[in-house]
C-alpha cells in the first residue's frame, strides 16, 4: 500500500520536472509568429542575401576582451530597431525610420543604451553610422525590403504592395454580382403596380 505521506514528502522533488513538461507543453502549442527569430538569427540570414554589406564585427568584449564576431552592425541595427525604439519588424516605413535615425535625419540614437554599449570594449555607435552612410540608396532600400521579408516570412505573413504585412494571402479585390456591381450599390425603388391593387384601397 502506498503511503500518502511519503508522496507529500517527494512533491518538492517532483516540482521542476512538472514545470519543464508544462512548459514543453505550452512551447510546443505556440503559433509559429510567437516563436520569432532573435537579431542573431535575422542578421545572419541578411547577410547571407547580402554579403556586401559591411559586417563592422571587429569589436572586442569586455569579459574576456575576445572579439565579438556575433555582434555586428545588422544585429545591433536590429536590436535598436526592435528593443529600443519598439518599431515594427514587418513594416518598410519602420525600417526606413530606423535607417534615417542612423543617418542623423529623424530621432537622435542614445548611445548610453545603444546595443553594444555596455558590452563591448568600444561604442560601436559611431562607426555602425558612418557604415549606414556610406551605403548608397540603393543598398538601403535593398537592405529595408530584406529584412522586411525575413521576418513577414518567418512569421507567415505577406507583404502587400504598399510594404503593411498582412496575416492572409490577399483575395485582389472585393467580390460582387456577375454584372460587376454589388446589390448595395442598387437604388431602393418602389415595387411597381399590378393589376388588382387598387381593390385593396376600398376596404371590405
Amino acid at each position: 500500500m502506498i503511503n500518502p505521506l511519503r508522496s507529500i514528502d517527494r512533491l518538492p522533488a517532483l516540482l521542476p520536472v512538472y514545470v519543464l513538461v508544462i512548459s514543453l507543453v505550452v512551447l510546443a502549442q505556440l503559433p509559429a509568429s510567437a516563436q520569432r527569430l532573435n537579431a542573431q538569427e535575422a542578421a545572419t540570414l541578411a547577410y547571407q542575401a547580402l554579403p556586401q554589406l559591411p559586417r563592422e564585427d571587429q569589436y572586442s568584449r569586455v569579459a574576456g576582451a575576445q572579439r565579438d564576431a556575433g555582434s555586428t552592425l545588422l544585429q545591433r541595427l536590429i536590436r535598436y530597431h526592435q528593443l529600443s525604439k519598439s518599431r515594427s519588424l514587418y513594416y518598410r516605413l519602420d525600417w526606413k525610420l530606423t535607417l534615417a535615425d542612423y543617418l542623423g535625419s529623424n530621432e537622435v540614437i542614445n548611445e548610453d543604451i545603444y546595443p553594444g554599449a555596455d558590452t563591448l570594449t568600444r561604442n560601436p555607435l559611431e562607426g555602425d553610422r558612418a557604415a549606414i552612410r556610406r551605403l548608397s540608396r540603393a543598398q538601403r532600400n535593398q537592405l529595408v525590403q530584406t529584412l522586411t521579408e525575413i521576418f513577414t516570412q518567418a512569421d507567415g505573413r505577406t507583404i502587400s504592395p504598399a510594404g503593411a504585412a498582412s496575416t492572409g494571402p490577399s483575395t485582389g479585390g472585393t467580390t460582387g454580382p456577375a454584372n460587376g456591381s454589388s446589390s448595395s450599390s442598387q437604388p431602393n425603388r418602389p415595387p411597381q403596380p399590378r393589376p388588382g391593387d387598387a381593390r385593396l384601397l376600398l376596404g371590405p
